[in-house]
């Protein structure tokens, strides 16, 4: 078995990353720029999460997922994204929120 990520892995930590990004404090950047900033992110979010939920989840996603689950349902605008994703985690045969 290969050590390697897989496509679906590399986009699940990006996503986290993602994810971390666009909640932390950006307020530095200033009202304009945050937000130009944060549509960008959101924009290669949606794109990552479209990668992920094409491949059947693995036990193992489950957790990474998680957060980014977390994340999505921040906010109301993201709620049918929330929903595929937990759909998609329900599959591994684990409850969001219990990995």
């Amino acid at each position: 078995m290969s050590s390697a990520l897989s496509q679906k892995q590399k986009m699940l930590l990006r996503l986290r990353e993602i994810a971390q990004t666009i909640d932390s404090d950006l307020d530095w950047l200033g009202p304009d720029r945050r937000r130009d900033f944060v549509e960008r992110l959101e924009a290669e979010r949606d794109e990552a999460l479209d990668i992920v939920l094409a491949e059947p989840p693995a036990l193992a996603d489950v957790e990474i997922a998680q957060r980014v689950l977390d994340h999505l349902r921040r906010a109301a605008k993201d709620a049918s994204r929330a929903d595929a994703l937990e759909g998609w985690m329900n599959q591994a045969g684990v409850a969001p929120g219990k990995p």
